[in-house]
């Protein structure tokens, strides 16, 4: 169902919504064992996902898609993942909690429902709370952007054009893969100066900004292994309006058969309207026309979680379009 519902040009966050705030960074819990010299476990830095279906305390009387909106304060995520494992009794550093609640702490200044702030996409939020303080730092939620109503997008661009020569296609796969490595061997080294640092905080930083760096390259890492895994004939075709120079959509993968799939590295990172978006798109002459299929490529065990996310009444719709790789 989309929730094309907008404050400030950006999505309202919102239960029905496709919302998520991704890997926020660091979540420092006490992991065992708890053993001399750290008896109340060792304190490891995770990073914590929350996601908008779980908004509770939203608004009563104002609905999108028939559920709650997000509010400035009293509404939250209910629940975040990703530190399950520093379950040691004392858990968070700061909360002593894992799993704890997802608050903003940014809103609209100017866009209310029942009198209170709304939430959007791009709104900061902090992690693992118990109470005040978070367990985390500020960081961004994603839901989705107002296009440009002032123009249609009717004059589009596709890079590379369709009639191009599929050897062409193979040199441009090749470069990917090569700029991949590329990144992974600067993952390798931003790890190891990470290990030879001599200062407990200085180790901290710099494997806190290698995590991020790797939370970067992940989904371009599952892109090229799906490419790898189908013998794609394409990849990252990018479609642009002429006119006002707007990126609408870049598709990451299109294989041999001509079936195009969109590759998310986690399941929590697809959302239900943007994919229908998508396969609108696809039917388009000038993208890749009329009876094109459009498939959600994810991980190995995540098919079933996407499956729950989407819920009973999209399973029709979605029935076969999840495919794990």
């Amino acid at each position: 169902m989309a929730n094309e519902v907008f404050a400030n040009n950006r999505e309202i966050s919102c239960k029905a919504g496709d919302g998520v705030s991704i890997a926020r960074f660091p979540d420092v819990c006490f992991t065992p064992p708890q053993a001399p010299p750290t008896p109340l476990g060792v304190p490891i830095p995770y990073p914590n996902t929350g996601y908008a279906k779980d908004t509770s305390r939203g608004s009563r009387t104002v609905r999108i898609s028939g559920k709650e909106v997000m509010l400035k304060d009293q509404s939250y995520f209910k629940t975040s993942t990703g530190d399950e494992a520093g379950n040691a009794p004392k858990k968070g550093i700061v909360t002593s909690k894992i799993k704890g609640k997802v608050y903003f702490v940014s809103w609209s200044m100017d866009v209310k429902f029942e009198g209170q702030n709304v939430d959007r996409h791009l709104d900061l939020t902090t992690h693992n709370h118990a109470s005040m303080p978070a367990q985390t730092p500020p960081g961004p939620t994603t839901d989705g952007v107002a296009q440009d109503s002032s123009c249609p997008h009717t004059n589009l661009k596709r890079d590379p054009p369709k009639d191009e020569h599929e050897i062409n296609q193979q040199v441009r796969i090749s470069r990917q893969k090569k700029l991949q490595q590329r990144r992974e061997q600067k993952l390798d080294r931003m790890v190891d100066k990470a290990n030879k640092a001599n200062s407990p905080s200085e180790k901290q930083e710099l494997f806190e900004a290698a995590l991020k760096y790797d939370t970067l390259i992940k989904g371009e890492r599952f892109e090229v292994k799906v490419a790898e895994q189908t013998q794609a004939k394409e990849v990252a075709v990018k479609i642009t309006c002429r006119d006002c120079g707007l990126v609408i959509q870049e598709f990451d993968v299109v294989t041999r058969e001509g079936v195009v799939k969109e590759c998310k590295a986690s399941w929590g990172q697809v959302g239900l309207s943007q994919f229908k978006r998508e396969e609108q798109l696809a039917q388009r002459p000038d993208v890749f026309g009329p009876g094109t299929v459009v498939h959600v490529a994810v991980p190995k065990g995540q098919r079933s979680n996407l499956e729950k996310k989407f819920g009973k009444e999209n399973k029709p719709h979605m029935s076969g379009k999840i495919q794990e790789h």
